[in-house]
């Protein structure tokens, strides 16, 4: 017998004479190892390269999306494109503003295959900007200036910009360029407000460099991650038919621009004349009012990393037609009025490789099928295709697959291989771990490495690894993500002498953007080995109270510090935690703050903000805010005071 929740009669029949095929060639060789072995069928094989992968489709491959956004502007110049805040800009102001950086660029020097950089703050110029660098033909670098000014540095360097567009008030943030030739030029400089505002139209070929994009690297630097535009129009095109994105859409840019799936939210809406809305900040943190927002603005797209989504999904939200969310592992948990998509793509192959219309609640939500123009391939590890139901690498090709990474032939020559089943074609090794099902869609199944993907990013932990060894007081690190901390980042340290979480923690943030900074700092006599003298990972320690803070322990006193610590211990999985507690210092972020709050405003009968958590961190204060407020109910504040007296 067998799990018929699992398998059917036809996936045990091909396990049956996978069984066979098997014994058939182990018999015929027996010195051959066992991932040579071919256990598909020429008619199975035939099946997933051509059916799984019929994804050819005809795209404007010699346009662009500044052309496209440049035609729109021709067409509706007074439809709104770009809101933020209480700044709005017309189409047709877009495309004059964009025409005026363009100029001022091109007076520079900049042409295709130049990269420059852009640095700024989420506002209408940041689109403008990114639009006016492409006008060009230049490729475009965003950098967040929320970087530290190592990382800042070193983007700037590896990546041979000779310029790089900001703000005037960010300027201080990059004055280190003064001794490296670059020239800045602010988006609010007065030669840019004087340029002319007709058309720049420099045409770019297909394989001309659209972006660059920097992700995290295994060797202790980021690594820069080259777009072309072919890529860049596939996906565009693709997208816009595949969720149907229309001229009355309002669509939300929530992610940031130095994470590459912005670019899905950005460029698709403004090539159909949609209206896109930049969300600030105290939006963007705060899960009541990013939904108030939506549903007063009438907004029908949105996307979001997937832990936001599953917390958004459980608000009240009337205006979505669409939620797409970028996790490998989904959760849905409820149903919902609007349609759920799951997408998946690492920044290699531009952006989305797979995508999936949810249609039921559930764990672990399929990433769905390749997208148009990109073959998918589940490989073992000898490069031979594994079966439906077998898990194996998930490498792809197609239009989508970059060029490579910047400065960087090797790694290139290592994940960028000649596809094995399509003559003359590139491969990318993803280094995910996936499966078919039977239908066709993929499963995702974790990762062959050591990368993980935390708050929306894709991190390398050996990256944070060669960051700790820095310090001069440790001699070994490792890193790992612990699911029984809420998938959080735990750094483990052999040092010469005691170091406290802080001073780590600090070292750390002059290096590294903070959704890479380990949450807890174990220290150890030793870091446990395996036999073959790797480090073992699963024999690390769960971190206890003297990885999160220096602190001294405090007790709860009342009703609300109690259900505070309750809900922070369940959040961030340690225990215990004390009123005197820093929330950021003890394994909090941003992300974290959301789920804390939604928990203690609905326990609670409160209406605390991102803001109030931000200035009240510790338990003792957010406790006290709580009272302030008077917004709890009279049972709480009874037991409040009965408690205190």
């Amino acid at each position: 017998g067998y799990d018929e929740s699992v398998y059917t009669d036809t996936s045990i029949e091909k396990l049956g004479i996978h069984r066979t095929r098997w014994r058939e060639q182990a018999a015929e060789d027996e010195n051959s190892e066992i991932g040579d072995f071919q256990l598909l069928s020429n008619e199975e094989k035939e099946w997933i390269l051509s059916e799984f992968n019929q994804t050819q489709t005809d795209y404007p491959k010699e346009n662009t999306v500044q052309q496209l956004v440049m035609e729109q502007a021709d067409r509706t110049p007074e439809r709104t494109a770009v809101v933020c805040g209480h700044e709005m800009l017309t189409y047709r102001e877009l495309n004059e503003r964009s025409n005026q950086i363009a100029r001022l660029l091109l007076k520079k020097g900049v042409q295709p295959e130049t990269i420059v950089g852009i640095m700024a703050d989420r506002s209408p110029e940041m689109i403008a900007g990114m639009i006016g660098i492409l006008k060009t033909g230049a490729a475009y670098l965003p950098i967040d200036p929320d970087y530290p000014e190592e990382r800042l540095k070193y983007l700037v360097k590896d990546s041979g910009t000779k310029l790089l567009l900001t703000q005037e008030h960010l300027i201080e943030k990059v004055l280190f360029t003064d001794t490296m030739g670059i020239s800045v030029i602010a988006l609010d400089d007065d030669r840019i407000a004087k340029a002319e505002k007709t058309n720049v139209t420099v045409r770019n070929k297909p394989s001309d460099l659209a972006y660059v994009i920097y992700t995290s690297g295994s060797t202790g630097q980021p690594k820069g991650v080259l777009v072309e535009h072919k890529s860049l129009m596939n996906l565009c095109h693709w997208y816009v038919n595949f969720h149907e994105i229309r001229a009355s859409d309002r669509i939300t840019n929530y992610l940031k621009y130095s994470f590459d799936a912005s670019i899905t939210e950005i460029f698709p809406c403004l090539i159909k004349g949609a209206e896109l809305h930049v969300l600030r900040g105290d939006i963007r943190l705060d899960m009541g009012k990013l939904n108030e927002y939506m549903n007063e603005n009438g907004i029908t797209v949105a996307t979001l990393p997937y832990k936001v989504g599953e917390q958004f999904m459980q608000q009240d939200n009337h205006s979505l037609r669409m939620l797409i969310s970028g996790g490998e592992q989904l959760n849905m948990q409820t149903d919902t009025e609007y349609q759920l998509v799951n997408a998946y793509g690492p920044t290699e192959n531009t952006c989305v490789t797979t995508s999936y219309f949810a249609d039921r609640k559930g764990h672990n939500i399929p990433i769905g099928k390749p997208i148009a123009n990109t073959e998918i391939y589940i490989v073992n590890q000898n490069n031979r295709l594994c079966p439906v139901g077998v898990v194996g690498e998930l490498c792809v090709s197609g239009d989508g697959v970059a060029r490579g990474y910047l400065n960087n032939p090797e790694l290139t020559a290592e994940k960028f291989v000649p596809n094995p089943f399509v003559s003359g074609e590139r491969m990318y090794r993803t280094g995910d771990l996936a499966r078919w099902l039977p239908d066709g869609t993929i499963e995702f199944a974790g990762r062959i490495d050591h990368q993980i993907k935390l708050r929306g990013y894709r991190i390398e932990l050996g990256e944070i690894e060669s960051h700790l060894l820095e310090h001069p007081g440790v001699k070994e690190a490792a890193v790992i993500a612990r699911e029984d901390s809420g998938l959080s980042l735990c750094g483990y340290l052999v040092c010469e002498k005691r170091v406290t979480p802080a001073e780590v923690r600090a070292f750390l943030e002059k290096r590294m953007p903070d959704y890479m900074i380990p949450a807890y700092f174990v220290q150890l006599d030793k870091l446990p080995l395996t036999s073959n003298d790797k480090v073992d990972r699963k024999a690390l320690p769960a971190p206890e109270r003297g990885a999160l803070s220096e602190v001294q322990y405090e007790a709860p006193k009342n009703y609300i510090e109690e259900t505070i610590v309750l809900i922070w211990e369940e959040l961030l999985g340690v225990k215990p935690i004390g009123i005197s507690d820093n929330f950021f210092d003890i394994g909090g972020n941003s992300l974290k703050v959301m789920s804390a709050l939604t928990s203690i405003n609905k326990q609670m009968n409160t209406n605390l903000s991102v803001h109030n958590a931000f200035e009240n961190p510790t338990v003792k204060q957010l406790a006290n805010a709580i009272l302030s407020t008077g917004t709890e109910s009279e049972i709480d504040i009874q037991d409040y005071v009965e408690e205190e007296v």
